[in-house]
C-alpha cells in the first residue's frame, strides 16, 4: 500500500513529494503544469493518500480501507471521459491548441496536455485498483462463513456498530468526508450486505464526518460583505457574524480579517468576518 500511495502521489503532483507534504498536494503546493481545477481535484486525493503513505505501518491504510477510500473520493469527481473520447481530443490536440482549464488564462501547452492526459488515467487506475480491491477482500475465505453481514449503510455509526457487534463481529470505523451525508452516517461498509463473514472477523464500517472542507479564500480580504457573500457563495460556504472595527486607513465597510480559527470549513458553513469602519 505504501508503494502504491506513493506512485500515485508523485503521478498526481508532477515529481517527487516528501511524506510529510502530501497532505498540503491541490493546496499550498500545486501540482506540476495543472491549473485550478486539477489542483482542486489533487487536494481531494491528498488526505487518504498521506493515511496510505503514513510512515508508522500501523497507521497506514490497508488495502480494502484504501479501496473504499478511493470509491469514496470518485464521487466528487466530475464524470469521467470515455476512453474513445479521451483518445479522440488526444489526436485533435496535435492539430490545435486546446483550451485552458477553467480559472486559468493564456494557452495551454504541450506539456500540460500531457499531464492533463496522464492525471485522467492515473485516476482510471485508481478507480480500477479499487474496484478489484473490493471484489478481492469481500470474496469469502476457505473457511465456510458463519453468517450474512446486515446492511448498515444510512444508519447512524452508533445503531450500525450496535448491530454489527450484537452479531460477533469486530467493527472498525473509517472516517470520510461525502457530499450530501450528515455527521456520523454510514455511508459505505465491507464487506457489502450479503457479504459472508465468520464470527470475530471485523466489518469495515465509512462514516460520515460531514460535507468535504472548503478552503476559505484570502482574496474576500479588500472587498465589501456583499462582495465577500457572493466569493463565498461560489465554493458553498456564506457569510456568518460581521464585526466591526476601527481602522481609518481602510475603506470602511471592507473587510479587514476572517474571524475563523481553522483556514478550512465544511461545505456549508458560514464565515465570520470583520469589517472596517472609519473613526
Amino acid at each position: 500500500m505504501y508503494s502504491l500511495a506513493v506512485v500515485l502521489t508523485d503521478a498526481a503532483a508532477g515529481r517527487p513529494v516528501a511524506p510529510a507534504d502530501i497532505s498540503q498536494l491541490g493546496r499550498s503546493m500545486a501540482p506540476v503544469g495543472g491549473g485550478t481545477a486539477t489542483a482542486r481535484n489533487v487536494a481531494r486525493l491528498a488526505p487518504l493518500l498521506a493515511q496510505a503513505s503514513a510512515t508508522r505501518p500501523e497507521n497506514r491504510l490497508e488495502a480494502d480501507e484504501l479501496a473504499l477510500a478511493l470509491r469514496a473520493t470518485a464521487e466528487m469527481f466530475p464524470p469521467p471521459t470515455r476512453l474513445d473520447e479521451a483518445f479522440r481530443r488526444a489526436e485533435e490536440y496535435e492539430a490545435r491548441p486546446a483550451s485552458p482549464e477553467p480559472g486559468e488564462t493564456g494557452p495551454v501547452t504541450q506539456p500540460d496536455r500531457i499531464r492533463g492526459l496522464a492525471l485522467r488515467s492515473v485516476a482510471a487506475a485508481a478507480i480500477v485498483v479499487a474496484a478489484a480491491l473490493l471484489v478481492i477482500f469481500s470474496a469469502p475465505g476457505d473457511d465456510t462463513p458463519a453468517r450474512a453481514v446486515p446492511g448498515v449503510v444510512g444508519m447512524d455509526w452508533s445503531e450500525a456498530s450496535e448491530t454489527l457487534a450484537a452479531s460477533g463481529w469486530e467493527v472498525r470505523r473509517l472516517d470520510v468526508r461525502v457530499p450530501g451525508a450528515s455527521p456520523d452516517e454510514v455511508v459505505g461498509q465491507l464487506p457489502s450486505q450479503g457479504g459472508l463473514l465468520d464470527e470475530g472477523q471485523t466489518v469495515k464500517v465509512q462514516v460520515s464526518l460531514g460535507e468535504p472542507l472548503v478552503v476559505i479564500p484570502a482574496d474576500i480580504v479588500g472587498m465589501t460583505v456583499e462582495e465577500a457573500g457572493l466569493r463565498l457563495s461560489e465554493i458553498g460556504l456564506r457569510v456568518g457574524i460581521v464585526q466591526t472595527s476601527l481602522d481609518p486607513a481602510v475603506p470602511e465597510g471592507s473587510v479587514v480579517a476572517v474571524n475563523e480559527m481553522l483556514p478550512e470549513l465544511p461545505r456549508g458553513s458560514a464565515v465570520d468576518l470583520v469589517v472596517a469602519v472609519g473613526g
